[in-house]
């Protein structure tokens, strides 16, 4: 195994690739470099007129965006660099990572192709301004052969990069993609920023489908996705992510997404869901103002649709935040969109289609599709009748059967909050419409036209107004909304632990406001210290509160000078540090107590166990994943962070200092054994803290079993405890 040097100094015809004569392009190291070696591109521009092939096992490196590979490769389906091989499956076993690709103003078709290879990694790279794509990952052999692979490409990853201006609007038939993605089973997409919107009206998307097929348990996660506003309404989609015809366990979750999501022909495979939606905010900051059916939406789910879960997802200042379109032979069923706080619906200056949920025939479609279990549950819908006709459309295109819409909040709306109209030959059969509240829309009834539903149950629906704390930006609840009780539904939004019957909208009402007050005195013992500090952020809710009521603490902490007074500070900032949002301002409160950390030297014996994690965090002690998302703690040492937590996390009621557990509850049951809860499917953790002789919960959070492997620790949607939970989880798996 050798590792070569190109650097901007170097030659191809006297260089010899080593670091004291290196080359002057990667495509004379391309045709050296074998299975093995390391290409290590130095700071500086290198030019490459001609693109290369990599053989199998050649990783790329640089020094980040210094290392720069400037394209001059030009025509049509021409990359950069290429990774190819002739067989499905191949063993690439490579990365490419810390370099600038430039395409040279769009005149290089694309930076990366990787064909047929597994065990590929792609990480903290730069990619601007190619024409079509950055980076392509296709399963099969063949650059054009539509459909699955025959073997899935297994073990790539995409993560950590920026990638602007690498992609094309061409017509409404065909765009490119930032990211192309054919036959990938478990491919990971995380941590990205992508950005499309250069191109006035011929701006591409960002990650994409390629040979007609997408994959199978693939994770798109913590990234962070722009698409172009429309200058008009001749641009039809807005897609961030588009996915044709992938066969199950499709995850996207903690993404910020400017632009929409299309998911079409998906089918559950031998996953426990299609595609599963979850924790991402989608839209924008402000209305559109434009609104074509595509260009200003949030979801679209074309053609057949099997078991998909959109759940705790912000969809802001959309048109029509979802949309289906089914097409004639096609089945949509068991659709689960539950704790989304949908807000800000319409189009700048009015006019348009805007409205909560629209059902259409797929375009050049027909036919009668079948649409079967259908729930909208537990959803907060706020919009302004200025900018907004109508609200939810039932499925009124086809045949359609179980369609339950229960424990919602629809408001604003011109016309009316639900609304169906069914033709000649179209059925709607077992119509649940339960314990809503719609209020401030036209008429707070539901519409119905033409046919009518049969055993349709409409009932206990209320047309108050919702007590939410601040109408329009603040929806939690002043005071109970009883609604009815979804097994399903177990937590709310902000990952609370719902009541039976739960309350109303995405949000539990929990008694005391959003707003917190506490007193921490110099007086107080290390218990006082830690329990007041994590009764106050698990029961602020919102932004604002929090960061008022941390920016008091660090007044408080940083005046204390005695030693107890110094251990409780440390008690308390173990407590801030596992909860503290990512908000900037509330981060910039902590500075005095983290100054204080800094200066006290006291004994660790007489520190706790979970003051003794602060400390390991201070020291620089930093959360990571390995290549298989496994999480790991990256710091010399760290033994040191493992014997504490294990110090923490020993069950038993013996002693008052504080010590954490998870509870893991199937349904309201809680778990005995590992088995009691892996095969519920989803279950309930419950982080506790011990506290004056009790346990109290602190945070609720609801897991999938089948998240819960050493390959894929549990996600916090909030990322408010992950230091802690995520250890606690592996303390559950020993």
């Amino acid at each position: 195994m050798a590792t070569y040097y190109v650097s901007s100094s170097g030659s191809d015809s006297t260089g010899n690739g080593t670091v004291g004569l290196p080359w002057a392009t990667g495509h004379k190291a391309s045709l050296t470099a074998t299975n093995g070696d390391t290409v290590h591109f130095e700071v500086g521009t290198i030019v490459e007129t001609v693109g290369s092939d990599w053989d199998v096992g050649v990783s790329l490196e640089g020094h980040g965006a210094t290392s720069i590979i400037h394209s001059h490769v030009t025509g049509d389906y021409s990359y950069l660099y290429s990774f190819a091989s002739g067989s499905e499956g191949t063993d690439g076993n490579q990365t490419i990572s810390n370099l600038k690709f430039d395409g040279n103003a769009i005149a290089c078709w694309g930076a990366i192709y990787i064909a047929a290879r597994k065990n590929i990694s792609v990480h903290d790279c730069t990619f601007q301004d190619f024409e079509n794509t950055a980076c392509v990952f296709n399963a099969k052999t063949a650059m054009y052969d539509p459909g699955a692979p025959i073997t899935y490409a297994t073990g790539n990853s995409f993560y950590n990069n920026i990638v602007n201006n690498c992609s094309n609007y061409y017509t409404s038939n065909y765009n490119s993609g930032q990211l192309h993605v054919n036959g990938q089973d478990g491919m990971l997409i995380y941590g990205n920023t992508m950005t499309q919107n250069t191109r006035t009206n011929h701006d591409g998307y960002l990650i994409k489908y390629y040979n007609e097929q997408f994959g199978r348990g693939i994770k798109i996660y913590n990234n962070t996705l722009t698409k172009c506003d429309p200058i008009d309404d001749s641009m039809d989609w807005n897609f961030c992510i588009e996915m044709w015809f992938p066969t199950g366990g499709i995850e996207i979750y903690e993404n910020t997404i400017h632009g929409s999501i299309d998911c079409l022909g998906t089918t559950k495979g031998a996953y426990d869901y299609a595609v599963s939606i979850h924790n991402n905010s989608i839209g924008y900051a402000s209305l559109r103002t434009y609104n074509t059916s595509g260009n200003n939406a949030a979801l679209f789910f074309d053609e057949g649709q099997e078991l998909t879960y959109v759940y705790e997802n912000e969809m802001l200042f959309t048109g029509t935040p979802i949309q289906f379109y089914p097409d004639g032979g096609n089945h949509v069923e068991d659709i689960y969109i539950y704790n989304n706080l949908i807000n800000g619906i319409g189009m700048a200056g009015g006019g348009g289609w805007n409205v909560l949920m629209a059902w259409a025939v797929s375009p050049g479609g027909s036919g009668n599709p079948v649409i079967d279990n259908f729930n909208f549950i537990n959803n907060t819908v706020y919009a302004d009748p200025d900018y907004a006709q109508n609200g939810l459309e039932l499925p009124d295109i086809g045949d359609a059967t179980n369609i339950t819409v229960r424990n919602n909040i629809i408001q604003g709306f011109y016309y009316n909050p639900i609304n169906y109209d069914l033709d000649a030959g179209e059925t709607l059969d077992y119509l649940s419409i339960e314990n809503n509240v719609f209020y401030d829309n036209g008429t707070n009834a539901v519409a119905q036209q033409g046919n009518a539903a049969t055993h349709n149950t409409t009932q206990n629906n209320s047309t108050s107004a919702p007590p939410f704390v601040t109408p329009g930006s603040d929806f939690h609840l002043t005071e109970s909304l009883d609604g009815i009780y979804i097994s399903y539904v177990l937590i709310d939004y902000d990952e609370i632990s719902r009541a039976n019957p739960p309350d109303i909208g995405a949000f539990e009402y929990v008694s005391g406001g959003s707003t917190v007050t506490a007193t921490i005195t110099e007086a107080g013992t290390i218990l006082d210290s830690i329990s007041a500090v994590a009764l106050l952020l698990s029961a602020a809710t919102d932004a604002g509160s929090i960061t008022d009521t941390l920016s008091a603490i660090a007044t408080l902490l940083s005046s204390l000078t005695e030693t107890s007074a110094s251990i409780d500070t440390l008690s308390a900032l173990a407590l801030l540090l596992a909860e503290t949002p990512e908000e900037t301002d509330a981060l910039d409160s902590l500075d005095s107590i983290l100054g204080l950390l800094a200066s006290l030297s006291e004994d660790s014996t007489v520190l706790d166990d979970i003051s003794a994690l602060a400390i390991l965090r201070a020291l620089g002690y930093e959360r990571d994943t390995n290549e298989y998302g496994e999480v790991k703690y990256a710091s010399d040492g760290s033994a040191a962070w493992n014997d504490a937590v294990s110090n923490i996390l020993e069950s038993g009621a013996g002693t008052d200092l504080p010590r954490a557990t998870a509870v893991i509850y199937t349904g309201t049951t809680e778990g005995a054994t590992l088995a009691d809860y892996t095969s519920a499917g989803v279950f309930v953790v419950k982080l506790k803290l011990w506290w004056g002789g009790k346990w109290i919960t602190i945070r609720t959070l609801k897991v999938y079993s089948n998240t819960l492997t050493s390959h894929n620790p549990i996600r916090v949607r909030d990322n408010l405890t992950w230091k802690l939970i995520d250890l606690l989880i592996n303390y559950i798996h020993t």
